[in-house]
């Protein structure tokens, strides 16, 4: 299951493929205690937890990267965040809260628990261990191992042995401003001093987004490398200053932090100035060595990676470019333009011996949705397609849509600078995820400094009553009255100013 913001008990479920039936289901992490545990697995995993955990959720939901091994028929599930992120909040006396952040692995026709490595002990910061996982077997000091690998948000690349899951090596492939290395011998992460310093001041590496997402990786046995599509995005954290932050609660987006602390102040070119911190690689890594053999140009962050037997590597770049690498020096040997982004790994098929490469084209994920600073939405469009390259191919792109930016002059602010603000306390909460950051969105949902003055004149309908539902916006009446939503628009009234008037400024002579 997905959704561990939303308070939410994360688990992995087998059904039988003729009939549909329910298999066998591993939970992730504890349930109440009064309830009974499922198994001595969870009765184990109940003592790395404090408080009443239960109440929050918990998370731990498997969004992402499972593998299965059928020599040892082992399933390999990688579990993600804590609900909520605070650790503080859902786990108040500490605890590594097992299976948050860990590998686990199950036997896969029974769901029976046989191992598990966590990567993020008491995890705070949403480093889940959700990313890709790839199964080798390497030559490591002289003996052939079968290896798991992984590069999660946390920033550290691991190697473990699969059959036991024992550590082998784990090193940075990123900057980690929160743990200085992994302790070989006990496999648990070394803190740094401001690790858990969440006073909104705090600059922390990785981000919540990590140093590694969703964005598949890829191992090319031929040269023995991984090509990592890292991520350098910082962020600071603050403990929520709400009550209604450090309640718990379902169906409501809860990370434990408060939103307003990455809320930058009211600047020219804000989203080129945010998008300027926001930077990644493709990483040529060696796993034996646990070292950089090779890194693309540092700069916008890229997306999934497609490695092949010709020894070349594909990435769709933040530039709206699809490039291929050598594979073993990471020379740029060929780049195409795209027009939007490549969030998508490219695959490659061959049709009556003629081979194709293939790549689904489009902005998509939390980062367009939320930041629209990180896939430059104000300069790339979404062009959602499948975009399909062969030697000699000879078919042209049609013209990029042209975009009319400017904006109408906004209605007033009518209310209070108090009520402004709380406006935006709630509109960081409540609606950023889907509207931006700062309104900065990515361009797949409405951006409400537009909205148009019928949407203001049914403002109340909308975000409360949800009359838009069924283009996607639900209503918020659980969780917003009246004033709570006028409040918003007030904020949304001050953004679009805000907006109006800088372009003003750059139009005039």
């Amino acid at each position: 299951n997905g959704g561990a913001e939303l308070g939410v008990r994360g688990y992995v479920s087998a059904y039988h493929v003729d009939s549909g039936k329910l298999a066998w289901r591993f939970h992730t992490v504890p349930g109440n205690p009064a309830d009974g545990f499922e198994s001595p697995v969870m009765q184990r995993a109940a003592k790395t937890w404090s408080g009443q955990w239960w109440q929050w959720g918990g998370g731990g939901t498997v969004w992402d990267s499972m593998v299965y091994d059928p020599q040892l028929n082992l399933l390999y599930i990688g579990v993600g965040n804590g609900s909520p992120w605070n650790h503080r909040l859902r786990s108040p006396e500490g605890g590594d809260n097992l299976f948050l952040a860990s590998i686990v692995a199950l036997r896969a026709d029974t769901g029976e628990y046989v191992w598990h490595y966590q990567t993020t002990p008491g995890e705070t910061w949403d480093f889940t261990a959700t990313q890709h996982m790839i199964l080798a077997d390497l030559e490591i000091a002289g003996k052939t191992r079968k290896v798991i690998m992984q590069a999660p948000k946390n920033g550290f690349f691991y190697v473990l042995d699969r059959i036991t899951g024992e550590l082998i090596s784990a090193e940075a492939f990123a900057t980690t401003t929160w743990a200085s290395h992994i302790d070989r011998q006990t496999g648990r992460p070394v803190e740094t001093p401001a690790a858990r310093v969440f006073d909104g001041q705090n600059v922390s590496l990785p981000s919540n987004a990590g140093a590694h997402n969703w964005h598949p990786m890829s191992y090319h046995p031929g040269t023995g490398l991984v090509y990592i599509p890292s991520m350098h995005i910082p962020i600071r954290f603050l403990e929520p200053t709400h009550a209604r932050d450090r309640l718990p609660g379902q169906g409501y987006w809860n990370t434990g932090f408060d939103r307003i602390a990455n809320v930058p102040p009211d600047v020219p070119n804000l989203a080129q100035l945010i998008a300027e911190t926001y930077t990644g690689a493709l990483l040529g890594w060696d796993p034996v060595k646990q070292a950089v053999r090779w890194q693309s140009e540092v700069g916008r962050m890229g997306g999934g990676v497609l490695s092949t037997a010709g020894n070349l590597v594909f990435q769709g770049d933040g530039y709206a470019r699809l490039q291929a690498f050598d594979a073993s020096s990471g020379e740029l040997l060929w780049s195409q333009d795209t027009q939007t982004l490549a969030m998508a790994a490219p695959v490659t098929y061959a049709i009556d011996g003629e081979q194709y490469v293939a790549v689904a084209v489009g902005f998509g994920g939390g980062a367009a949705s939320e930041a629209g600073a990180i896939v430059h939405a104000w300069e790339i469009p979404n062009l959602s397609r499948v975009l399909v390259y062969k030697l000699g191919g000879m078919a042209q792109l049609p013209p990029v849509p042209q975009r009319n930016r400017a904006l109408a002059k906004p209605q007033p602010v009518t209310a209070s600078e108090a009520v402004v603000a709380h406006g935006q306390v709630l509109y960081q909460r409540h609606c950023s995820y889907c509207h931006g950051d700062a309104m900065l969105t990515g361009g797949l949902t409405a951006d409400l400094r537009y909205a148009a003055p019928g949407v203001h004149a049914t403002w109340q309908d909308i975000v409360r009553g949800g009359v838009l539902r069924g283009a996607g916006m639900v209503g918020f009446e659980q969780y917003l009255s009246e004033s709570d939503a006028e409040a918003i628009r007030q904020y949304v009234l001050l953004e679009a100013g805000r907006l109006y008037q800088r372009q003003q400024a750059e139009a005039a002579p």
